[in-house]
């Protein structure tokens, strides 16, 4: 070590921290200072203690290495876990609002895999039979904690090294973010405009429960926090040969029941199955066991948010029933005769119960509607605007740009040059 990194105030603070944080929670801790060389000693702090190490390095400062990887942390802590089923918290260390350090705490394991599960592992990673040994050595080692048990775990870490306070909310939605990428975004808009256009439409028993009551009444918020203890390592064998098989087809299994939970909760039954497809195709293009389970969090997480966004324009059941229609049909000539006789009400009923509820008369709201759609189908998709306006049934283009600028203050083509500036 260089005489000047002696001195370094923030090197000093990182080793009497870390010895601390390592002694308390009988975890591995790591520390790499920026501005230093990867591999030199002015640049590595490592607590280890008698902890084990992973047989895929050479040392343990490799693990952790790669943990880091090339990701730039967030303000937050993040829970980390790789292919060998370790979990590690990574928080950023933050002087003047500039990041200086990075801490890596872990190696842990979430729950210790039955035999069945650890060969299935091994074999998603082509791990030779004559290394086997090691990594059942290995995760019979590793200290067990749930990630909630990380996660506040990671709160603690932050306080102690950043004096910032951050809640276990803020690590979770950090460590597994769930807004819809842009790519599944695009494509869930365009299915869903086409399939309308169409008229193809889709025809622990306590912790499942509790789950998807969540989902259904879209408490986002309590679900992330149920959600952080979950763990698909023991919860049924569905593939004898494959751990990344069994964790997708466990998958595709919870997204159904997240799909239908979110109907009840008043998800319209085209998005939620459209969402749900979306999500099954995106899991089985993941190549990794914790990936599966990390979009399977997300899928969950949007499921709940999509329901919250339902509730915050609660309306009673008919009239419910009657914007579910207008969607699913939007593509079609709708008028208030034809929504009534879905809805089984008399057309003067429903249009008076409708403007009582929402606000807008009937026809004012299927135009408003038809207006959201076109400028998704002008976000989505390179049609013109003429044809854009003849697929919602507009009679001709200029009706189409004065009901557009009626409800959107703005003509197609703006919203469409806005979109590509």
């Amino acid at each position: 070590m260089s005489a000047n990194a002696a001195h370094d105030p923030l090197e000093t603070e990182l080793r009497w921290l870390g010895r601390l944080l390592q002694e308390s929670l009988r975890l591995p801790v790591y520390a790499r200072l920026d501005g230093a060389g990867i591999g030199t000693g002015t640049a590595e702090l490592l607590w280890q203690a008698d902890s084990p190490w992973s047989p895929a390095y050479a040392d343990p400062a490799e693990q952790m290495r790669a943990v880091i990887g090339a990701d730039e942390p967030a303000d937050v802590p993040v829970l980390r876990a790789v292919g060998f089923l370790e979990h590690y918290v990574v928080l950023p260390v933050q002087r003047g609002g500039v990041r200086q350090a990075v801490v890596v705490i872990g190696p842990a394991i979430v729950a210790r895999p039955s035999a069945n599960i650890a060969e299935n592992l091994l074999n998603d990673q082509a791990v030779p039979r004559r290394d086997r040994p090691k990594w059942s050595e290995y995760w019979n080692r590793l200290p067990v904690a749930s990630r909630m048990q990380l996660m506040q775990i990671a709160v603690l870490a932050h306080w102690s090294v950043n004096r910032t306070k951050v809640d276990v909310s803020d690590v979770l939605r950090s460590s597994f973010p769930y807004a819809i990428p842009p790519a599944v975004r695009e494509a869930a808009e365009r299915t869903l405009s086409d399939e309308r256009e169409a008229s193809r439409l889709h025809s622990g028993y306590e912790f499942e429960r509790r789950m998807l009551g969540l989902i259904r009444s879209g408490d986002t918020a309590a679900l992330m926090k149920l959600l952080a203890d979950l763990s698909y390592l023991n919860a049924g064998v569905l593939s004898k040969r494959s751990q990344l098989r069994n964790i997708k087809n466990l998958a595709i299994c919870g997204i159904a029941l997240a799909m239908r939970a979110a109907i009840e909760g008043g998800l319209y039954a085209e998005q939620a199955y459209t969402l749900s497809d979306l999500h099954i195709q995106h899991i089985e293009e993941l190549g990794d066991a914790l990936a599966v389970e990390a979009a399977l969090l997300q899928a969950m997480l949007v499921f709940a948010d999509r329901v919250a966004q339902t509730r915050r324009d609660a309306v009673s059941r008919p009239v419910h029933a009657c914007q579910e229609y207008i969607y699913n049909h939007l593509y079609e000539d709708l008028t208030a005769q034809r929504v009534a006789e879905a809805a089984g009400l008399t057309p003067n009923y429903l249009s008076s119960l409708f403007k009582q509820e929402t606000g807008r008369t009937l026809m004012n709201y299927i135009q408003k509607e038809k207006i959201e759609e076109a400028k998704k189908l002008l976000e989505h998709t390179r049609d013109s605007i003429s044809a854009i306006g003849h697929r919602l049934g507009f009679y001709d283009q200029a009706h189409f740009v004065k009901a557009f600028k009626k409800h959107a203050g703005i003509t197609p083509g703006q919203h469409r040059s806005r979109l590509e500036r």
